[in-house]
C-alpha cells in the first residue's frame, strides 16, 4: 500500500470517528432529554396521585356526613310518621288513604272497626269492595234503596270534583259524615265523623226553638186580644168623661171628671204601645205605602203637638229646605207614628226650651230613592252616656232622679226603632246630658215623581229682616232665604223705624207690648209679615200685617209670601249716601291675602285684614263690620273657634248676627257640618273664583250697604 493511500485512509477513519463521536452526543443530549421529560412527568403524576388521594379523603368524609344526615332525616321521618298516625289513631274520626286506582293503602283503627273480623276489607282492597261489603253485611241503613243503585251513586260521587260531603246512616242508627278530597297524587283522602250527637242537639234546638217560638206568638195573640178587649170599654169611658165635662158641673165634679178622662187617655197609650209591640214581636204589623207629602205630614204633626205643650214654655220648628223634594211613597201611618213618638218625647222630657224639627231629603239615586234624614233635636234633660243603647229596650227606661216624674211603658222607642227597621231604615240618637238629646231617622224612600216640585222664584231683588228671630231658626230661614236670592239681616225691635229692607217678618212670640211699639213706629211703607199664632199677635200690629203665616210655616206659604214682596221705592227725602262695606277679613297666608284683596279692588269698602281668628275676636266689637270672611285653618286660633267667640260676643252685647264666610280647603261633608255648627254661615271651597267670591259678597252683605262697582278704567 502506498503512503499516499495509507493517508487517505486514516483521513476515512477519522472522519468517522468523529461522526460517531457527533451522533453518540446527539444521542446522549436526547437521552438527557428524555430522561428530564420522564422525571418532570413522574413529579406531576405524584402530585397528581396525592391530590387525588386528598378529594378521595374528602368524598369519603362527605358520604360519611351524607349518610349520617341521610340517617338521621330518615329517623325524623319515620318519628314524624309514626306521631301523624299517633295523631290519627288519638282523634275519634275514620281516616284512610286510597291510591290513584282507589285502593285502600292506610287507615286508622276507627275506619277499619267497622270492618272487624271481615278478610276482605283491608290493605289493598279497591273502593267498589269496600262498599259492597257494606251493602252485603248489612252495615249501612239505606231504607228502601236498591244497594247496586247506592253502591254506583257512591262511585259515581267520588268522580265528581270537587266530592260533595254527605251522610250515611249505619245499621245501629250512627250518622256519619263523608269528608273526601282529591290527593296530590290523585288518590283520595277520606275522613268519616260521628256527627250522631250533633244532629240530636241541633234536633233538640229546633224543638226549643219552636217551643219558644209557638209561645211567644200565644203570648202576643193574648196581648193583641186583651188589649182589643180592654180598648172597647175604655173608649166608652173616656168618651162619657168628654161629654160629661161639657155638661154644667161644679169645680168638683169638674175635677172629677177631668181625672177620669185624663186617666182613661193615659191608659189608651199604655194598651196601644202593648198592641203595637205585640204585633211587632208577632211580625203581624203590615206595611202600606201610598204617596205623602213630608212636609205637610210634619207640619200636621208640629201643630198637633202644640196642643200637649201644656202651657210650657217650648217654641216648636220645623226646618225643611226652601227648595227641597217633599212628596214620597212610604207607610204615612207608621211614619207618623214614628214621628209622633220622638216628637213627643222630645216634648214630655223638657220643661222649657225648643224642640227642632230638621230634615234632609236627600237626592234621588238612579232608582228614583233619597236617603231621608230626619232628626229630632231638643233642649231637655238629655240622656247619659251609658243609658243611650238602653232606652231602645223593652220596657226599658232611663231610671234617675231627673225623669222619675215622667210616666211611660218604656216601650215607644222600642217600638219606634221596630217600625223602622221594617221601612229598611235607621234611629239613632246623640245626647249632651243636661243640654239636650236629637233623634236621627234615616230612611231610604221612594220619590213620588207625580209630586210636583219647588218652583223658584222670579227674580227680583228681596231684602227681607227677621225680628224676634234667633238661633237655630235664624240661621235657617237666613241660609234657605239667601239660596233664593233674598238677602237677609235680623233686626232688634230698636232698628224696625230704620229699616230699609223690602219687608220685615215678625216673630209673634215677642212680648205684645214690643209688638203693639213695632205697629207704631215701623215705616208706613214697610210692609210687615206675622209669623204665629194669631191669637199671640196684638191687633194694633195685626191691622199692619200685610200677610200673617202660622209658625211652623209651610214652604209654600212662605215662597208665596216672598214672591208677592217687591221692592221698596227710597222716598224723595231719603238723600242719605249708602254706607260704605266695612269687612274684617281673617287669612294667615300672604299670597292668600294678596288675591283676596285684588279680587275686591274694585268694590268700595272698609277692609280689615288680620292674620289668625284671635285677632279677629280682638277686632270685632271695635270694627263692627258689616261681614266676615276668615280662613279656617290659621296659628293660634282657627277660623271655626274664631267665629263661635264672635257669636257669643254678638249674644252678649245684643248684637244682630254677622254673615261670616269661611275660605277653607276642607271639601269632605263632615267637615261641612262642623263649619256650619261653628256659626258660620256660608263656605267658599279653595281655589275660589271671584265670581264665586261676589256673589257670596252680594248674597250676605247689608242691603244698606253700596256695593256697585265702578268701572276700572
Amino acid at each position: 500500500m502506498s503512503i499516499q493511500s495509507h493517508d487517505d485512509f486514516i483521513q476515512q477513519e477519522r472522519r468517522r470517528r468523529l461522526a460517531a463521536e457527533r451522533l453518540l452526543a446527539q444521542k446522549s443530549n436526547e437521552l438527557l432529554e428524555a430522561n428530564r421529560q420522564l422525571a418532570t412527568h413522574a413529579d406531576k403524576l405524584s402530585y397528581t396521585v396525592i391530590e387525588q388521594r386528598e378529594e378521595n379523603a374528602t368524598l369519603a368524609g362527605e358520604n360519611q356526613k351524607v349518610l349520617a344526615h341521610l340517617d338521621l332525616a330518615t329517623k325524623q321521618a319515620g318519628k314524624a310518621e309514626q306521631r301523624l298516625w299517633d295523631s290519627l289513631e288519638a282523634i275519634g274520626d275514620g281516616f284512610a288513604v286510597y291510591d290513584r286506582n282507589w285502593c285502600l293503602v292506610a287507615a286508622n283503627r276507627h275506619y277499619m272497626r267497622l270492618f272487624e273480623g271481615i278478610e276482605d276489607v283491608g290493605l289493598g282492597a279497591p273502593y267498589d269492595l269496600v262498599l259492597q261489603v257494606l251493602m252485603d253485611e248489612g252495615l249501612v241503613d239505606i231504607g228502601d234503596a236498591n244497594p247496586d243503585d247506592w253502591v254506583d251513586e257512591m262511585l259515581a260521587r267520588w268522580e265528581n270534583r270537587p266530592v260533595q260531603t254527605t251522610v250515611i246512616k249505619l245499621y245501629n242508627g250512627r250518622s256519619i259524615q263523608l269528608q273526601d278530597k282529591v290527593s296530590s297524587d290523585g288518590g283520595m283522602v277520606s275522613m268519616c265523623t260521628d256527627i250522631t250527637e250533633s244532629l240530636e242537639r241541633e234536633a233538640a234546638m229546633r224543638e226549643a226553638r219552636d217551643a219558644a217560638e209557638a209561645a211567644n206568638r200565644a203570648k202576643s195573640a193574648f196581648l193583641a186580644k186583651m188589649s182589643h178587649e180592654i180598648r172597647t170599654p175604655m173608649n166608652g169611658v173616656v168618651g162619657m168623661a168628654e161629654l160629661l165635662l161639657e155638661s154644667e158641673l161644679t169645680n168638683e165634679d169638674q175635677i172629677y171628671a177631668e181625672t177620669i178622662r185624663s186617666s182613661g187617655e193615659s191608659l189608651l197609650v199604655i194598651i196601644n204601645d202593648i198592641l203595637d209591640f205585640s204585633k211587632l214581636e208577632a211580625d203581624k204589623m203590615e206595611f202600606r205605602p201610598e204617596p205623602m207629602d213630608l212636609e205637610v205630614l210634619l207640619l200636621e204633626l208640629l201643630r198637633l203637638s202644640e196642643a200637649s205643650l201644656d202651657g210650657k214654655p217650648v217654641n216648636l220648628a220645623l226646618h225643611y229646605p226652601i227648595m227641597g223634594q217633599t212628596g214620597f211613597i212610604t207607610d204615612q201611618g207608621k211614619l207618623r207614628q214614628v214621628l209622633t213618638n220622638l216628637i213627643g218625647n222630645a216634648i214630655k222630657f223638657m220643661p222649657e226650651g225648643h224642640v227642632t224639627v230638621d230634615v234632609d231629603p236627600g237626592t234621588p239615586d238612579a232608582a228614583g230613592r233619597s236617603m231621608v234624614k230626619i232628626t229630632v233635636r231638643d233642649s231637655g234633660i238629655g240622656i247619659p252616656d251609658e243609658m243611650q243603647a238602653h232606652i231602645f229596650g223593652e220596657f226599658n227606661q232611663v231610671e234617675d232622679e231627673m225623669n222619675r216624674k215622667f210616666e211611660g211603658t218604656g216601650l215607644g222607642l222600642a217600638i219606634t226603632k221596630g217600625i223602622v227597621e221594617r221601612l229598611e231604615g235607621t234611629l239613632t240618637v246623640a245626647s249632651d246630658l243636661g243640654k239636650g238629646s236629637h233623634f236621627t231617622v234615616t230612611l231610604p224612600l221612594e220619590v213620588d215623581l207625580r209630586s210636583s216640585s219647588p218652583t223658584a222664584l222670579p227674580p227680583a231683588p228681596r231684602t227681607l229682616a227677621l225680628c224676634g228671630y234667633h238661633g237655630p231658626t235664624a240661621e235657617f230661614l237666613t241660609n234657605e232665604l239667601a239660596s233664593l236670592g233674598v238677602r237677609v239681616k235680623t233686626v232688634t225691635p230698636d232698628e224696625i223705624a230704620d229699616l230699609d229692607t223690602d219687608a220685615v217678618f215678625i216673630c209673634t212670640c215677642l212680648p205684645e207690648a214690643v209688638q203693639i211699639q213695632i205697629s207704631e213706629v215701623a215705616p208706613t211703607d214697610l210692609p210687615i209679615i206675622c209669623v204665629g199664632t194669631h191669637a199671640h199677635t196684638p191687633k194694633q200690629l195685626a191691622a199692619r200685617c200685610k200677610a200673617h203665616l202660622s209658625w211652623p210655616t209651610a214652604n209654600a206659604d212662605l215662597r208665596t209670601v216672598i214672591s208677592a214682596i217687591q221692592p221698596r221705592q227710597p222716598s224723595q227725602s231719603d238723600t242719605a249716601p249708602l254706607e260704605t262695606l266695612r269687612m274684617l277679613a281673617a287669612e294667615d297666608n300672604m299670597i292668600n291675602q294678596f288675591v283676596f284683596q285684588k279680587m275686591l279692588k274694585a268694590v268700595e269698602m272698609d277692609l280689615t285684614m288680620v292674620e289668625n281668628g284671635r285677632h279677629a275676636v280682638e277686632a270685632f266689637l271695635d270694627l263692627k263690620p258689616h261681614i266676615i270672611f276668615t280662613d279656617i285653618s290659621m296659628p293660634e286660633m282657627d277660623g271655626m273657634e274664631a267665629a263661635r267667640e264672635i257669636r257669643k260676643l254678638e249674644a252678649e252685647h245684643g248684637l244682630p248676627q254677622t254673615p261670616i264666610i269661611a275660605m277653607t280647603a276642607h271639601a269632605m261633608e263632615d267637615d261641612e257640618d262642623r263649619i256650619k255648627a261653628a256659626g258660620i254661615n256660608h263656605y267658599l271651597t279653595k281655589p275660589f273664583k271671584k265670581s264665586a267670591l261676589m256673589d257670596a259678597l252680594h248674597r250676605f252683605a247689608p242691603s244698606e250697604i253700596n256695593l256697585t262697582q265702578p268701572d276700572e278704567g
